[in-house]
């Protein structure tokens, strides 16, 4: 067993073809697997039976601006990539657009017969000042808005951000996918615990020289691999 003890360094780099993950990760916060346990339990409180696999109408994009920390510099062609393999396929999913922004929630609708993308502002999001509290109706509206859409995905594809967060409304089963982005070409095990809690299949894109404060190019050939691959999953 000793011959397969692998120290860890920060500057390593590890590949496997499956890895196992009981505990911490060295350097990191995660979510440990009884808090997932617990994540999955409380899903199906909430959600005793998912939407069946036909029922899962959207593929969901997490929208960030290119000039924002983590946001995609070329999300234009990152939302064309993902349209032409729901073409390519011939998938039956909508693409939506998962867009919050510091002051407003929008929403952007992507047709599959057309790259024009129509955006309408759906609701305006007002930040409080230090001394106000968000009125509980406009926070019910926005959680109950963020359950619709997610319970109804069947893949979600976005960079490391807080909008991953509503991975805990998606349907808890292995026929729901996550691709997600990450910068510093380091792997994050933020999203990818809660996605393992969820009993969700997860893949990650790694991005080397940024960071987490700056934005990322997300690169296309990656990309359009890694959507093979859930395709081919899904299609299994």
């Amino acid at each position: 067993m000793r011959d397969r003890l692998v120290p860890y360094r920060l500057s390593s780099v590890f590949c496997a073809h499956e890895l196992l993950y009981p505990h911490g990760w060295p350097g990191g916060y995660t979510m440990e697997g009884r808090a997932a346990e617990l994540v999955y339990l409380a899903h199906r409180q909430l959600f005793p039976v998912d939407l069946a696999p036909e029922q899962r109408t959207y593929i969901i994009y997490t929208s960030r601006p290119g000039t924002r920390a983590r946001g995609a510099t070329n999300q234009d062609d990152v939302i064309a990539e993902v349209q032409q393999g729901i073409k390519r396929h011939k998938r039956r999913e909508q693409l939506k657009i998962w867009s919050d922004g510091t002051h407003s929630v929008r929403v952007m609708t992507v047709a599959l017969d057309t790259t024009q993308h129509k955006t309408h502002k759906t609701r305006q999001r007002v930040v409080p000042a230090a001394d106000a509290v968000l009125p509980l109706t406009q926070f019910s509206e926005q959680v109950e808005e963020a359950i619709e859409w997610w319970k109804q995905a069947r893949v979600v594809v976005g960079t490391h951000g807080g909008a991953l967060a509503n991975l805990v409304w998606l349907p808890a089963d292995d026929q729901t996918a996550v691709v997600e982005i990450c910068p510093t070409g380091k792997p994050s095990v933020s999203w990818w615990s809660l996605a393992a809690g969820m009993r969700v299949h997860y893949w990650q894109i790694l991005v080397s020289n940024t960071t987490h404060e700056t934005p990322l190019e997300v690169p296309l050939g990656a990309l359009r691999e890694t959507l093979e691959a859930v395709q081919e999953h899904l299609s299994s």
